[in-house]
C-alpha cells in the first residue's frame, strides 16, 4: 500500500522535485509500486538457489506430498470462494475487519476446520476498531444516484449517536485536483463537499482528508482519474484509510462518473450533489471485535514442549467481494489442509512438526489513528495471543492474491528460507505456467511482516502484475469471475510442496549466507548504504567510528560463520535434530527482531538505512549550500528533498506533515509499526521552506536566510548521526549475538 519503494542513485539528483510515480520512474530513480515490484535490485538477480544438504531427509516423508496433490478437491475450492464472496455486509460485498460478514466467514472458516479433522480449532477475539461498509452513494443532478464505496475506517454521514434514518450531506461540490494543499488555494469549501483526484500510492487519501478537514470540508468524495489504480471500467476503490478520528467522511466513486462532474464544474456550472454513506463503525474501547481462526494438524510430538510448528494462513476480511484478496488464500488453506488430513489419515506418514492453519482478520484495516492501521490481527496474534509460538516456528507461509490467469508467482520472504523458497519453485516448474520470481526480503504490505518481525520467518505467496494492480486490486472486479480453477490448482501443488517440505525436513532448511551477503553488499558497497562514506562526515564532527566499525567487523564475523555452519549442518547427525533446530530458529529470532526494520516510507531496510538516507542527504546538501553564493539557484533543494518525509513539503501542509510524522512513529497509537525499529524522520520543513522562499522570491537571498545552513549542520549532528549511531549499535550488537549463538553450535556440531 502508499508509497512505493526506491532505490537511490546520488550521482542523478536535480534541484528539482522529483515527479510523481508515473510508470514506473521517479524522477531519475527507478520505483516499484505495491505489487508490480518490476525493479529487483542487482544482488537479488546474483543470488542464486543453491541444494542444500541440509533438506536431505527421509524421502518418503517428502514424497507424501504427491498424494496430496493428488487429493486436492477443486470443486471445493470453487465452493469455498464462491460462499465466502458471497458473505458480504453490502451489495458489493465487503467483509470489514468486525462486520458480521467478517465474523460469518470466521465462524464459515472455523466450521470447515472442524469438518476436516483439524484439532483444537478455535476462534480467537481481536479487539479491533471494527467497520462494517453496507452502502454509499452521490446524487448528482442529471446523473442520478451513482453507486459508491469508501476507505477502511471512514465513517459515514448516519451519525450513528442519533436516531435518524438516512442521513446525508447535501451541499455544492468543489472540484480540488489532487487535493494537494495548494489546490485549496482560492477555494472555499467550508461546509462544501470537496471533489479530490486520487493519484495513489504516492499520496494516499489520508492525506487528502487531512487537507479536506484543516480546510473545513463536511465531506471528501474521492476518484482515480489520473491515478496507478482504479483503472477498470467503472471501478470504485476501497483501501485502508489510516484514518484519525474527526475527519469528515469520505466516499469513492468511478472516474467515468467524476470526469463528467469535473468537465461541469470547469464549465462553470455550480453543482448541488448529496453524499451518502451507510457505516457502522464500533472503536476497540466500545467493544470492536473479530476473530482469528486456528486450527491444528498434529505433528509427532503435538502438544508436547518439544514440538515445532509450520504457520499457514490467509487473511479474511476483504473489500468488495475479494475473489484473490483473499479468499483464494482461504481456499488454498481449507484445500491443501482437507489434503493434508485425508493423506496423513490414510498413509504411515507422520508430520514432522505440527501445522497450523490459520486465517486473520483485519489484514486491510483494523485500527484508528495510526500509520499501520492493517496487519491488526497477525500482529494481535503473534505479539499478544501467541508470542509462544515465536521460537518454536518454522516459518509462516503467507498466502495471498491467487488464482488470475497470467498473473506470474511472486515470493517475498525473509532470507534465511530464501534459497529453501528458490529450490521449491525451481523443482514445480511445470506448475508454474506464466513464471516465478522471488527476493530475500518481505515486504511490509501483508501479514508476514509482523510475524517476520517478532522472529518468525515469513514467505508471502501471490500472483499479481502491473496490470492487476492498475485494473482489479481492491476494486469490485476482483470478483469470482477472473479465478482460474486450473491455474489455481497448479498453485496449490506448489503451496503444498513448500509446506510438506517445511513439515517433513527433520533439519531446518536456513540458510544464513543469503543475509550475511546481502548485509555485506549493503554497508560495504559504494552506492547509498555503503558506510565508508561517512568518514568525512565523522571527522567533520569530530566522532568516533567505532559502532560502524564494530557493524562492519561482526557483519564479516557473520559472513564467517554461516559458511562454516552451512558446511557443518550438511553432515549433522539428524539424532540431534530437535536441538540443532531450536538453535537454529533462536539464531532467527535474534536476527529478525533486530535487523528487520521499516523506512519512513515503507521500505523494508536495514535498522541503518533510514538514518544513514538522512545523514547523507543532508550532508550533500549542506556541502551545495557551503558552495552557494548569492544568485546562485542550486542550493541543495533536490538533495534536502529526500530527507526524512520532506518529498511531502510540495504536496501538504505543514500541519499535515506533523500528523503523518506523528502516526508514522506510533506516538498515538501503538500498532506493528513501532516492532520495526523506525526512526523518526529528521523534521527540516522550515530550513526548506526558507531555501524555497530564496529560489522563488527575488527579494530574499541566501543571506537573509543563513541560519539555516547552521540549523541543517546542527540536525545532522544531533538528530540523524545520534539515529544512525543507535542503530549500528543496534544492529552490531544482534550479530555479535547470533555470532556467539552460531559459535556455540558449530562446537557442538
Amino acid at each position: 500500500m502508499i508509497v512505493p519503494e526506491w532505490i537511490f542513485n546520488q550521482q542523478c539528483y536535480t534541484d528539482e522535485i522529483p515527479p510523481l510515480y508515473a510508470g514506473g520512474v521517479w524522477g531519475d530513480n527507478q520505483v516499484e509500486s505495491r505489487f508490480s515490484r518490476v525493479l529487483v535490485s542487482t544482488f537479488f538477480a546474483l543470488v542464486l538457489a543453491l541444494p542444500m544438504s541440509t533438506m536431505a531427509s527421509d524421502p518418503k516423508q517428502v514424497d507424501w506430498n504427491t498424494d496430496v496433490v493428488a487429493n486436492l478437491d477443486m470443486e471445493y475450492a470453487q465452493e469455498i470462494i464462491e460462499k465466502v464472496c458471497a458473505m458480504g455486509d453490502s451489495p458489493l460485498g465487503f467483509r470489514g475487519a468486525g462486520g458480521p460478514a467478517d465474523l460469518e466467514v470466521a465462524e464459515y472458516v472455523a466450521k470447515e476446520m472442524r469438518k476436516i479433522g483439524l484439532s483444537d480449532i478455535a476462534k480467537e477475539e481481536v479487539p479491533l476498531d471494527s467497520w462494517q461498509f453496507r452502502s454509499a452513494y452521490l446524487e448528482v443532478p442529471g446523473l442520478g444516484e451513482l453507486t459508491a464505496a469508501s476507505f477502511g475506517g471512514f465513517p459515514g454521514t448516519d451519525d450513528q449517536s442519533t436516531d435518524k434514518i438516512h442521513e446525508s450531506i447535501t451541499s455544492e461540490i468543489v472540484w480540488i485536483g489532487n487535493g494537494y494543499d495548494s489546490d485549496y488555494f482560492d477555494k472555499d469549501v467550508e461546509g462544501k463537499l470537496v471533489l479530490v483526484n486520487w493519484i495513489g500510492y504516492d499520496f494516499w487519501v489520508d492525506s487528502i482528508a487531512y487537507a479536506a478537514w484543516e480546510h473545513g470540508a463536511a465531506g471528501i468524495v474521492v476518484t482515480t482519474i489520473d491515478c496507478n489504480v482504479g483503472q477498470n471500467e467503472l471501478a470504485l476503490s476501497c483501501h485502508d484509510g489510516l484514518y484519525v478520528p474527526g475527519w469528515p467522511p469520505l466516499i469513492s466513486i468511478a472516474k467515468e462518473h467524476a470526469t463528467v462532474i469535473v468537465e461541469r464544474l470547469e464549465s462553470g456550472e455550480s453543482i448541488t450533489v448529496t453524499m451518502y454513506s451507510d457505516i457502522v463503525k464500533i472503536p476497540m474501547e466500545m467493544g470492536g471485535y473479530g476473530y482469528n481462526v486456528v486450527g491444528f494438524l498434529p505433528g509427532k510430538n503435538y502438544d508436547q514442549p518439544d514440538d515445532e510448528y509450520v504457520i499457514f494462513g490467509p487473511h479474511h476480511d476483504a473489500w468488495f467481494q475479494g475473489a484473490m484478496d483473499d479468499t483464494s488464500g482461504i481456499a488454498a488453506m481449507l484445500v491443501i489442509a482437507k489434503a493434508m488430513a485425508d493423506v496423513l489419515k490414510h498413509s504411515q506418514v507422520e508430520l514432522e512438526r505440527t501445522i497450523i492453519f490459520t486465517s486473520h482478520t483485519a489484514e486491510e484495516y483494523g485500527i484508528d489513528d495510526t500509520y499501520f492501521d492493517w496487519c491488526w490481527g497477525a500482529y494481535y496474534q503473534i505479539n499478544v495471543e501467541h508470542p509462544e509460538w515465536i521460537g518454536k516456528s518454522v516459518a509462516y507461509l503467507c498466502m495471498e492474491l491467487m488464482g488470475m490467469a497470467g498473473e506470474p508467482v511472486y515470493i517475498n520472504c525473509v532470507p534465511e528460507v530464501y534459497s529453501f523458497v528458490k529450490q521449491v519453485l525451481a523443482a514445480n516448474q511445470e506448475n508454474l505456467p506464466y513464471g516465478a520470481s522471488a527476493v530475500n526480503n518481505a515486504h511490509t504490505w501483508a501479514d508476514h511482516w509482523t510475524f517476520s518481525a517478532a522472529g518468525v520467518p515469513g514467505i508471502e505467496f501471490e500472483t499479481t502484475s502491473e496490470d492487476w494492480e492498475t485494473y482489479y486490486y481492491h476494486t469490485q472486479h476482483d470478483a469470482p469471475d477472473i479465478i482460474d480453477y486450473g491455474y489455481l490448482q497448479q498453485l496449490f501443488a506448489v503451496i503444498s510442496d513448500m509446506t510438506v517440505r517445511l513439515a517433513s525436513y527433520e533439519i531446518i532448511p536456513y540458510n544464513f549466507n543469503t543475509l550475511a551477503t546481502d548485509l555485506n553488499s549493503h554497508i560495504l558497497g559504494e552506492n547509498l548504504w555503503g558506510v565508508s562514506a561517512l568518514d568525512e562526515i565523522y571527522d567533520y564532527y569530530e566522532m568516533s567510528t567505532a559502532n560502524r566499525d564494530r557493524l562492519v567487523t561482526e557483519a564479516a564475523r557473520f559472513a564467517g560463520n554461516v559458511e562454516l555452519l552451512k558446511g557443518d549442518l550438511s553432515a549433522a547427525d539428524s539424532s540431534k535434530a530437535s536441538y540443532i533446530n531450536k538453535e537454529l530458529m533462536s539464531i532467527t529470532g535474534t536476527l529478525d527482531r533486530n535487523l528487520i526494520a521499516i523506512g519512513v516510507w515503507e521500505q523494508d531496510w536495514y535498522p541503518y538505512q533510514q538514518p544513514i538516507n538522512d545523514v547523507y542527504h543532508l550532508w550533500w546538501g549542506l556541502q551545495k549550500l557551503w558552495a552557494c553564493s548569492d544568485g546562485e539557484s542550486d542550493m541543495g533543494l533536490g538533495t534536502l528533498n529526500w530527507v526524512g518525509m520532506t518529498w511531502y513539503y510540495d504536496y501538504m501542509s505543514y500541519g499535515n506533515y506533523l500528523d503523518q510524522r506523528d502516526r508514522l512513529t506510533g506516538d498515538r497509537v501503538a500498532s506493528w509499526g513501532l516492532q520495526t525499529h523506525l526512526q523518526l524522520a529528521v523534521d527540516i520543513w522550515w530550513e526548506y521552506d526558507a531555501l524555497k522562499q530564496v529560489k522563488q522570491d527575488q527579494t530574499v537571498t541566501l543571506a537573509d536566510v543563513s541560519w539555516v545552513i547552521d540549523s541543517l549542520a546542527e540536525k545532522l549532528g544531533t538528530i540523524s548521526l545520534v539515529q544512525l549511531e543507535n542503530s549500528f549499535e543496534l544492529m552490531w550488537t544482534a550479530l555479535d549475538d547470533a555470532n556467539g549463538q552460531i559459535e556455540d553450535l558449530i562446537e557442538t556440531l
